[in-house]
C-alpha cells in the first residue's frame, strides 16, 4: 500500500494502520493523514471520529503517532536556542543529513 500510494500520489507514506472500519487504512504521509482501501484504489482525506467513544478524533490520534515515530528517528540531541530574557524555548531537531553538515 505504501508503494502504491507513493507511486500514484507522489507522497511519502510513513505509517499504515488498520482503522476500526474493516478494509480501511489510515496512512500517515508527508502531506498529512489519508485513508485508503487495501489496494490504494480509493483515497479519502478528512477527519474520522469514533462516535462510540465520545467522538474521539482518530485522525488527530494518528497524527500524534506519526509525530512520535518521526521524533524517535532523530538520533541527535536537539539544539536548544536560548534568549537572555527567556519567555519561550525553541528546540531544533535535525535529520541525520543536516546533523552531519553541522
Amino acid at each position: 500500500l505504501k508503494q502504491t500510494i507513493t507511486a500514484r500520489l507522489g507522497v511519502s507514506v510513513y505509517l499504515v494502520e488498520q482503522t476500526p472500519i474493516p478494509g480501511l487504512y489510515m496512512l500517515g504521509t508527508s502531506q498529512g493523514v489519508l485513508y485508503s482501501d487495501a489496494k490504494g484504489d480509493y483515497v479519502v482525506q478528512g477527519v474520522m471520529l469514533d462516535m462510540t467513544r465520545d467522538m474521539k478524533n482518530l485522525t488527530i490520534s494518528g497524527m500524534r503517532e506519526q509525530r512520535r515515530l518521526g521524533l524517535a528517528q532523530v538520533a541527535h540531541a536537539p539544539i536548544v536556542l536560548k534568549a537572555r530574557d527567556e519567555r519561550h524555548r525553541v528546540a531544533l531537531f535535525l535529520g541525520e543529513q543536516d546533523a552531519a553538515r553541522r
